[in-house]
C-alpha cells in the first residue's frame, strides 16, 4: 500500500470525526490530530486540519448569526486575540517534538474528562510542578545514557531500559511508599519519582499540595543532574581515548 493511499485512508475518517464533533458529538475532534499524525508530520497535520476547522466555524457562525450574546463576545474576544497572536508568534519556533507531545497529551486529557469524569486541568499548577520534576529526572537519565552509548555503543541503551523497569516498582507509581518493606523504603526515597508520585497522590486524594515533597524531589534532581554531567564528561573522555567515537560514527 502506497504512502498516499495510507494518508487518505486515515485523513478521510479524521475529517469525518471533525464534522461529527461540530454536529454535536463533542470530543471526537480530539482524535483527528493524532490520527493525522500517524501518516504525516504533526506540523503538516495541523496545517491540513486548521483550514477545515476554520471553514466549520464559518458555517457555525453563519448559521447562528442572529442568535448571539454581545456580552459573551466582549468577554471572549480579548482571549481569542491573545491566543491567536501567541500561536502566530510561536508557530515557527516550536519544534515538531513539542507539537507531537501536545498532540498526544491533550487528546488523552480530554478523553479522560469524557469517559472517566477526571479533569486533569482542575488540579492546576501544582501537578505541572511535579511533572516538571519528572522531566528533570529524565534529563539526568538521558545525559547518563548518552555517555554510555558514546563509550560502549548502542548496546548499552538496552541495558538502561531494562534497569528502568527494575526501578519502576521502587518509584511507587501505582501504590504508596508505605506498602514497601521498611528497609526498601529508604531506597525508594532516594529516587525523585517517588516524591513526585507521592505528591500527586496527595493532590488527587487529599487535595493538598505537598511543598516538602516537591522541594526534596527538586534537590535530588539537582544532585542527579550534576552527577550525570560529570559522568557524561568522564565517559566522553574515555570514548575519545579508546576511539569509540570513531567506531560509533562508522
Amino acid at each position: 500500500m502506497s504512502g498516499e493511499t495510507q494518508f487518505y485512508l486515515v485523513a478521510i475518517p479524521a475529517v469525518i470525526l471533525l464534522g461529527l464533533s461540530k454536529g454535536g458529538f463533542s470530543g471526537l475532534s480530539s482524535l483527528a490530530m493524532p490520527m493525522m499524525s500517524l501518516v504525516s508530520s504533526p506540523v503538516r497535520a495541523a496545517a491540513i486540519v486548521l483550514p477545515i476547522l476554520i471553514v466549520q466555524d464559518w458555517v457555525s457562525v453563519w448559521a447562528f448569526r442572529r442568535d448571539y450574546s454581545l456580552r459573551n463576545l466582549i468577554i471572549l474576544t480579548p482571549s481569542a486575540v491573545i491566543g491567536v497572536t501567541l500561536g502566530w508568534l510561536l508557530a515557527a519556533r516550536v519544534s515538531e517534538d513539542v507539537v507531537r507531545l501536545a498532540i498526544g497529551v491533550i487528546p488523552m486529557t480530554l478523553l479522560a474528562i469524557i469517559f472517566f469524569d477526571f479533569n486533569f486541568y482542575s488540579i492546576g499548577l501544582p501537578l505541572i510542578v511535579f511533572f516538571c520534576n519528572l522531566i528533570f529526572t529524565s534529563w539526568s537519565l538521558g545525559i547518563f545514557v548518552s555517555g554510555l552509548v558514546l563509550r560502549n555503543g548502542l548496546g548499552a541503551e538496552s541495558i538502561v531500559w531494562t534497569l528502568m523497569f527494575g526501578v519502576m516498582p521502587l518509584a511507587c507509581i501505582y501504590y504508596p511508599v508505605s506498602v514497601l518493606p521498611h528497609w526498601l523504603q529508604y531506597v525508594a526515597w532516594a529516587l525523585p519519582p517517588t516524591y513526585v508520585f507521592e505528591g500527586m497522590r496527595a493532590l488527587l486524594t487529599d487535595h493538598v499540595f505537598r511543598t516538602d515533597l516537591m522541594v526534596e524531589a527538586l534537590a535530588i534532581n539537582v544532585v542527579l543532574l550534576i552527577a550525570s554531567f560529570a559522568i557524561f564528561l568522564a565517559l566522553l573522555r574515555s570514548a575519545r581515548r579508546h576511539g569509540s567515537l570513531i567506531q560509533s560514527g562508522e
